[in-house]
C-alpha cells in the first residue's frame, strides 16, 4: 500500500513537470523548442566530438605530410568552434527562456 502511494505521488509530480508540457499537461511552444534545442545540441555535440577525434587522429598520423597536417588542424579548429557555437546556443536559449517565463 505504501509503495502504491509513493509511486502515484512521484508519478503525478514528474508527469506534470515533463518538458514540453505545462502544469495542465498542455503542449507549449516553449517546451517544444526546448526539446528540439536539447536534441540538436546532443546530436551536434556527438558529431563534433567524433570529428574532433578523427581530426586529431589525422593530425597525429600525418607523418610530415603538409596536406594531412593542414586538414587535421583545420578539423580540430572547426570542431572546437562547433562545440562553442552549440554551447552558446543552449546558453542563449536558456537566458531568453528565463526572461520570458
Amino acid at each position: 500500500m505504501l509503495k502504491d502511494l509513493i509511486t502515484k505521488t512521484y508519478a503525478y509530480n514528474f508527469s506534470a513537470l515533463r518538458v514540453g508540457y505545462n502544469a495542465n499537461k498542455n503542449v507549449t511552444v516553449d517546451g517544444i523548442v526546448s526539446i528540439v534545442i536539447q536534441w540538436v545540441s546532443i546530436i551536434g555535440g556527438v558529431v563534433a566530438l567524433a570529428y574532433l577525434i578523427y581530426s586529431g587522429f589525422l593530425y597525429l598520423t600525418a607523418a610530415g605530410n603538409p596536406d594531412h597536417t593542414k586538414k587535421g588542424s583545420q578539423g580540430i579548429l572547426w570542431s572546437i568552434v562547433g562545440i562553442i557555437v552549440l554551447s552558446l546556443t543552449y546558453v542563449i536559449f536558456s537566458v531568453i527562456r528565463g526572461e520570458i517565463s
